[in-house]
């Protein structure tokens, strides 16, 4: 038995090789709505930027500074303002509600069903807060 010419610890190869049909795996394709969330032409006109807070989603209902861009179909959060890579988006559609939120001061809420989900499919519902009241009117108007 000998190992394979890449795994030959013989004085005349000082490293190991990759084999001749090894290649490194490309990247899957992004799904259409992947696609979207960086897709910036697709978003409409920018309206309104700023650092806001927003509650956490997941289990854990935190509240993190983020920096929050809003444009006419979406609203796009980034870790912090000069971030390229969006941490997450809501679609903004007709279906959108927006509202005042009682969780804390300045607090509104976004609450939508994507359009083309099914009547009981679960409502999306982001919680942020502004720094004071006339900020919050601002993102609100």
């Amino acid at each position: 038995f000998s190992f394979p010419y890449y795994l030959d610890s013989s004085p005349q190869i000082t490293s190991p090789k990759a084999p001749p049909h090894h290649t490194i795996p490309k990247k899957s394709k992004m799904s259409d709505a992947e696609d979207e969330l960086f897709d910036k032409e697709k978003w409409g006109e920018k309206l309104f930027s700023g650092s806001i807070e927003k509650r956490g989603v997941s289990a854990i209902k935190n509240w993190k500074t983020r920096h929050v861009e809003l444009y006419e179909t979406r609203l796009v959060y980034y870790t912090k303002e000069g971030d390229t890579s969006p941490k997450g988006s809501f679609i903004i559609s007709e279906h959108t509600e927006f509202g005042h939120s009682k969780l804390r001061p300045f607090c509104f809420y976004l609450k939508s069903r994507p359009a083309n989900a099914a009547a009981d499919a679960p409502l999306q519902k982001l919680h942020l807060r502004a720094a004071t009241t006339d900020s919050k009117g601002d993102w609100l108007a």
